[in-house]
């Protein structure tokens, strides 16, 4: 046996396994080298508010959770003080952003504050077909029906015959006028929810409102099997029937009877109620007394709603009778909604000195500025006569809702001064309203209310502004074009602009639209001096309703001036003055 070998070999062995020994302890350290540098930087990343998405949705997990169960009890305060705490933490995280939204269509938040929710889950890219189904109905809910069709396209073809996409088509149907095709979607939309419990219920219904004989009864009989239920399903199907024109009133008294077996009624119980005070006039004390009796006895959601309901049905003697006496009025201690409730059944009896003795300065918190102010600016006008401080007080409203931005509080404004006939106040307001209402929907309406103040304050000027403005709104629409471009010639505006425009018209003949270019030529051919020619258009004005007494006026006194004194004086007479603007009124006394 060779010694020197065997030593040798021991050694290379002794030297191998201490080197990989030895590489072990390296990446043993190595590793934990790592681990503390990662551990280091994930700490610096928390401290400086960079912490992974991974982390940021576990540590907001059991929050949303938290807040999912406030909403289902309607627990609104705390579920928006957790909501707001995940927002703070993980903003982009998709389940803290459909909790969000859920909790603003739970409390009928703005639709447009749901469409900025459900837009930012979409950009996340976690959206699922349901998040965009809904973000779709908010885009229609909003006045944004282009934006609803974008969502709906957006969809995978895959996805397309879902229940809730189809659903969703119908509506958006619906809403362009397409009545008959939306009615089809629905159904089969319907038919495919197999796992809907109130599909059913809303199959009824569509047949319920179709106009053929058949169907309709079918639907009907439906409606009554559901209606004798004990669930959710049989209130709905109450208020449905309740509504019906050919309910008799022996089934109104059926409907009354339902709701009062049901365990939860809710709103279902005043809509019967409301059909049988409809069909029995005769009973009409006797059954207000029972409910009155009735809402008394209830929690205060029942009591509230019942507050509203009478004040709905302007049965504002026994609102007066329900709410609580002026005593606790002047103690500062009731909600808004039942004070404003109060003020508003005493103004609609009469009872304006009355709101005036409550209305003390220690209202106002309670109130609130713009509604504070708005009361006392109908005092003033109902009680003391007083113009001035009719203005003073709907100018402080106005500034209290940040002159519009306060949307709510600035048309409540804006009505209250039309109302109280202070219109160029009104018409101001709806205007700047106007500017900070992002729906072009809405955006029209307050500037035709704007115009409709204007109009009645006879302010041909101002018309001209905002009937301008609507027309840029909607650039496509010939009845906005003429209307503005009537005003312009009527007030001596852009004369030869208008005319060449009226004369450029391709409108076909015999059309309500070449009537009115022809019109609008003859107008503007009277204003510059020049040879007018009438063409039809006595007898199309005689004919149609869409020409105002302005327009026959001014008709009139073209006729005249152009030699036609019997025909201009046969409609001259027939134009009532009250209704014609300053302008018009100088043109009619031409033919008279």
């Amino acid at each position: 046996m060779d010694l020197g070998s065997s030593t040798q070999t021991r050694r290379r062995g002794t030297s191998t396994a201490g080197r990989r020994r030895i590489w072990r302890q390296r990446l043993v350290w190595a590793g934990f080298v790592a681990a503390l540098v990662a551990g280091l930087l994930f700490l610096v990343a928390l401290w400086h508010g960079g912490k992974p998405a991974f982390w940021r949705a576990w540590e907001v997990s059991g929050t949303v959770k938290n807040a999912s169960e406030h909403i289902e009890r309607k627990e609104w305060v705390k579920a928006a003080s957790l909501l707001g705490e995940a927002m703070r933490i993980a903003p982009n995280d998709p389940a803290v952003l459909r909790t969000v939204a859920e909790f603003q269509l739970s409390t009928h938040a703005s639709h447009t504050d749901v469409v900025q929710t459900l837009k930012h889950l979409l950009e996340t890219g976690n959206a699922t077909t349901q998040d965009m189904v809904k973000l779709g109905h908010a885009e229609i809910r909003s006045g944004n029906l282009d934006a609803a069709r974008k969502t709906l396209l957006l969809l995978p073809p895959a996805e397309r015959s879902r229940a809730d996409v189809i659903e969703l088509e119908s509506t958006i149907l619906k809403v362009e006028g397409q009545d008959h095709a939306a009615d089809d979607r629905l159904r089969v939309a319907l038919l495919a929810q197999d796992a809907d419990a109130n599909a059913p219920l809303r199959l009824a219904i569509l047949d319920f409102k179709q106009p053929y004989p058949d169907v309709h009864v079918r639907g009907r009989s439906r409606l009554w099997e559901f209606a004798r239920g004990k669930d959710d399903g049989a209130c709905r199907a109450v208020q449905v029937l309740a509504a019906d024109s050919a309910l008799t009133p022996e089934e109104a008294h059926d409907l009354m009877r339902l709701t009062q077996i049901h365990p939860k009624p809710g709103l279902a119980r005043l809509v019967a109620v409301q059909a049988a005070l409809r069909l029995h006039p005769q009973e009409h004390d006797a059954i207000l007394t029972a409910e009155t009796a009735r809402a008394a006895g209830g929690d205060n959601d029942e009591r509230m709603q019942f507050a509203r309901w009478l004040s709905a049905l302007k049965e504002h003697e026994w609102l007066l009778k329900f709410l609580p006496p002026e005593a606790m009025v002047k103690s500062k201690d009731l909600p808004a909604e039942i004070l404003n409730l109060k003020l508003d059944a005493m103004a609609h009896t009469n009872r304006w000195e009355d709101v005036d003795q409550i209305l003390t300065p220690a209202l106002e918190k309670t109130l609130g500025k713009i509604s504070f102010n708005l009361w006392h600016a109908c005092v003033a006008a109902k009680v003391k006569n007083d113009p001035e401080k009719v203005r003073q007080h709907l100018t402080l409203a106005f500034e209290f809702s940040d002159r519009g931005k306060n949307t709510a509080g600035a048309i409540q404004t804006a009505e209250t001064a039309g109302r109280l006939g202070v219109l160029d106040l009104a018409a101001t307001y709806f205007h700047e309203l106007s500017g900070h209402v992002q729906v072009p929907q809405t955006r029209l309406a307050m500037l035709e209310k704007a115009f409709d103040m204007h109009g009645r304050n006879f302010n041909t000027s101002a018309m001209l502004q905002v009937a301008r403005e609507i027309s840029r709104l909607t650039p496509s629409n010939e009845t906005a074009a003429f209307r503005a471009d009537y005003l312009a010639l009527l007030v001596g505006d852009s004369l030869e602009l208008v005319a060449a425009k009226a004369g450029l018209s391709s409108s076909e003949p015999g059309t309500e639209a070449a009537s009115r270019a022809y019109f609008l030529k003859a107008l503007a051919d009277f204003r510059l001096r020049q040879p007018v020619t009438f063409r039809d258009l006595p007898q199309r004005m005689e004919t149609s309703a869409s020409w105002s007494a302005g327009h026959r006026a001014v008709l009139a006194a073209i006729m005249a001036t152009n030699g036609e004194l019997g025909e201009a004086f046969r409609i001259a007479e027939r134009v009532p003055v009250a209704l014609l603007l300053p302008e018009e009124i100088r043109l009619l006394k031409l033919a008279r």
